[in-house]
């Protein structure tokens, strides 16, 4: 398998060295690639900030769907993401098991903490106010 990498929604060939990846355990290829080069950094960074505005001003009940659906297709491919993870580090498989479902729960805890840390919160503090403002800083 010939490895790409996503930039701006295109797939495209790293322009950096080749390297592969193989199975620690059998020596088998699993992959092939080229490393992203700085020039592949700068622009994946800058399409993810011209995408920033968009996704920000997207509602949040459709970003939440994007993200469920993510979490929802990694709980669906679940087992055949561990066992690539299993070949490609040479770790257990049961091992690599409990990865994928780490990756599908971190999800909702973005979510929740979401809620948890956006707006604003006022403490009482004698005489005076506490208040804490979370806002986002971009890509």
């Amino acid at each position: 398998m010939t490895n790409k990498i996503l930039i701006n929604g295109k797939w495209r060939d790293g322009a950096g060295a080749a390297f592969s990846s193989f199975d620690p355990s059998t020596g088998e290829t699993i992959w092939t690639g080229a490393a992203a080069t700085k020039t592949d950094v700068d622009d994946a960074v800058s399409a993810a900030r011209a995408a920033f505005e968009k996704w920000a001003l997207t509602p949040l009940a459709e970003r939440i769907a994007v993200m469920e659906r993510y979490r929802d297709l990694i709980k669906r491919d679940a087992e055949d993401l561990a066992r690539l993870i299993s070949r490609e580090t040479g770790k257990p498989f049961w091992e690599t098991k409990t990865e994928a479902a780490t990756v599908s729960g971190k999800v909702d805890i973005s979510i929740r903490a979401y809620h948890e840390r956006t707006g604003e919160k006022e403490t009482a503090t004698g005489a005076t106010r506490g208040v804490l403002r979370h806002k986002p800083h971009g890509v």
